[in-house]
């Protein structure tokens, strides 16, 4: 025992040296195999300018030393999570940019990506390096932060001001535009280098068509910046600008989602020019270079978002009135130069309503969901008890499984119906080891549920010659079953509101509207955990969301025909990303913790490794095949949802047998 105190030191340099060769050599080692492996998976055109990438690259890496020093000098430590500087560093880089290591990081990645021609590395590592650090400051950095400091991020130059009433300066409304504008330009970037798939479906649906190019409309449709600039500038205080920025950043992010999950063909109405309005529409042409930033338009959209920021302004009404007739003529000329279709205007103007009434749908929600997690009740059949949420497990195993089937194709008939048995027994067992207790007697867990599918994949590789032959690649069924699984726990989720599983950790005082206050007697929150009638966080929604942003985004790369391995690999990535965030928030008294992180966030973290060893694998090469929506065999979906609603959703509570008993 005498000795630990003189180890202890040793111990602490060999945990930080560990720490830095994680993350300073392996890290990057690891995502430059991944871009080298996956480059051949990615049919994007890259994006191959060596002087501005290199430059890009050089500029992003003094930032990321600049912010490690500014940590040692001013914080007193090292930029590592497990060894925080004991000292709130808000001066130098980080009155410049929030999170300066993760921000430059990201952007060396973008350099590095450009300057070499790797699509891999632009498409998928570099979001996927975005999304990470968003998930460790999100997951735990901001959480810690605040804990020690009580504030996660200084104030910088691209900050969104704060949420009150004060004045701003003409210079400073101009600043706290910085941020939109720099998601729109990288967005918009982005979006008008990606190629469309043959045979994308048309924008212009109502013979837009046949439409004359009118070239005078070109002035209308360039006016948008000029005309953004004077709405900046009224944005008058604090509360109004940053209320302009966040509706426009969300916005700009929700367009880039629509272009990418369902893209439309909107090619540009020839024309020769033969006027200055012309000309300049000619010019306003060469930023899109394909037509493919269109559904919704972002002309159209931005018009939408400066008319309610100046309506929020209050300028008067002639003002008032000159913008309304300014965003009138404006959509218009969106159509009138060819640029767009008319349900190109349609799509921005919804997306705007649902941007501009996001407080009041989300407290909606909310409150449709409190509701949902307190409607908690059953039905007995002699012993049998039936729980109302049965319906949810159902739709959540039944829609799982015709997804996978109509994705891999019927010859998987035989093969995903074992897959599937395997995940439900994993998911039984797996929870029996963790969870498992006398008041919990027959719970279920997601990463057995993961367990038991590869346990299954695995057999199917073993037994693939007694399958059919056209039905028996494991790598198929290994990306079907891939991009089946966010849809599935997104509605499986639906059935932890109700059983009350799942749930978050209580709000902080200022966001109890937005908390779920369980008070059903049979909810596990009121059941097993002291958060009875305490607004909690919507950890389930949370993870609705995430795992339909997930799923949406799988399924879109089966349409394209990404390679297999490419979607089960990157279906690991974001999901491991997602529950990352998501335990930060959630609450259950049984989940165990270890060195700062909770025992799921270690699987999570376990579950992002996890892709590149997918990815390793040999094969997997093979395109995902055409989906089959329609077959007569798909009604075998129904037993599977019904043998999924028996295991998670009906008991035998009077029994004392194990197994017999769901909580409850």
């Amino acid at each position: 025992m005498s000795d630990s105190p003189r180890r202890l030191p040793y111990r602490i340099i060999a945990s930080k040296t560990f720490y830095a060769v994680c993350f300073c050599i392996l890290l990057p080692l690891l995502i430059a195999w991944g871009c080298n492996r996956l480059e051949t998976s990615v049919t994007l055109p890259p994006l191959h300018f060596p002087l501005i990438g290199t430059a890009i690259a050089c500029l992003s890496l003094s930032g990321i030393i600049a912010a490690m020093c500014g940590l040692k000098i001013r914080g007193g430590g090292l930029p590592m999570n497990g060894f925080p500087p004991p000292k709130f560093v808000a001066t130098g880089i980080y009155r410049l940019m929030p999170h300066p290591i993760y921000t430059c990081s990201v952007i060396l990645m973008a350099g590095i990506s450009v300057a070499t021609g790797s699509a891999a590395g632009l498409y998928i590592f570099t979001p996927l390096i975005a999304l990470g650090c968003a998930a460790i400051v999100w997951g735990y950095e901001r959480h810690d932060l605040i804990r020690r400091f009580g504030s996660s991020s200084p104030s910088t130059w691209i900050s969104l001001p704060p949420g009150n009433n004060r004045t701003n300066t003409p210079f400073k409304r101009l600043r706290s535009f910085i941020l939109p504008a720099i998601v729109w330009t990288s967005l918009y970037f982005i979006g008008s280098h990606m190629q469309l798939s043959a045979g994308a479906p048309s924008c212009r649906i109502f013979g837009e068509q046949a439409s004359p190019v009118i070239q005078q409309a070109g002035w209308i449709y360039v006016s948008i910046y000029p005309v953004l600039l004077l709405v900046i500038l009224l944005q008058r205080t604090n509360t109004l600008m940053r209320n302009f920025a966040v509706s426009s950043i969300l916005a700009c992010t929700a367009a880039f989602l629509l272009y990418v999950l369902f893209p439309l063909s909107c090619p540009f109405i020839p024309f020769t020019p033969d006027s200055p309005g012309g000309f300049l529409l000619e010019w306003e042409r060469t930023i899109d270079l394909n037509g493919g930033i269109a559904f919704p338009s972002y002309h159209a959209l931005w018009a939408f978002l400066m008319l309610a920021a100046l309506w929020r302004a209050r300028p008067g009404i002639i003002p008032r009135l000159l913008m309304a007739l300014w965003t009138i003529s404006l959509c218009w000329s969106c159509i009138a130069t060819g640029m767009h279709g008319w349900i190109d205007i349609i799509a921005s103007a919804i997306l705007t309503a649902g941007i501009l009434l996001r407080t009041p749908l989300l407290r909606t929600l909310i409150r449709t969901t409190e509701h949902l997690a307190n409607s908690w009740h059953a039905w007995r059949i002699g012993s049998l008890r039936i729980i109302n949420h049965a319906i949810y497990t159902f739709l959540a195993a039944a829609g799982g499984y015709y997804l996978v089937l109509a994705l891999a194709g019927p010859p998987y008939l035989l093969a995903s119906g074992i897959v599937t048995l395997c995940s439900l027994i994993g998911a039984g067992i797996w929870a029996q080891l963790i969870e498992g207790s006398s008041q919990l007697l027959r719970p279920f867990g997601y990463y057995g549920a993961i367990l038991g599918g590869i346990a299954g994949i695995l057999l199917i590789a073993t037994i693939s010659p007694l399958l059919p032959a056209n039905g028996n690649d494991p790598w198929v069924l290994f990306g079907s079953m891939a991009v089946a699984a966010p849809w599935i726990q997104a509605i499986g989720r639906i059935r932890c509101i109700v059983q009350g599983c799942c749930h978050g950790r209580p709000v902080t005082a200022s966001h109890t509207n937005l908390g779920l206050r369980h008070t059903n007697p049979s909810s596990r929150v009121c059941a097993l955990s002291p958060y009875s009638g305490i607004p909690l966080h919507a950890t389930p929604l949370y993870s609705i969301a995430l795992n339909l942003l997930t799923g949406a985004i799988l399924l879109r790369l089966w349409t394209v025909s990404a390679s297999v391995a490419l979607i089960a690999g990157l279906y690991f990535a974001l999901a491991g990303l997602a529950r990352f965030v998501e335990e930060a928030y959630r609450g259950e008294p049984q989940t165990r913790h270890a060195w700062g992180l909770t025992e799921y966030q270690w699987l999570a973290v376990t579950f992002v490794l996890a892709s590149f060893t997918i990815w390793s694998l040999p094969g997997g090469t093979t395109p995902a095949p055409p989906p089959d929506w329609m077959d007569a065999s798909y009604w075998l979906a129904l037993p599977v949802g019904l043998l999924y609603a028996f295991a998670m959703s009906m008991d035998f509570p009077n029994s004392r047998r194990r197994y017999s008993r769901l909580t409850g």
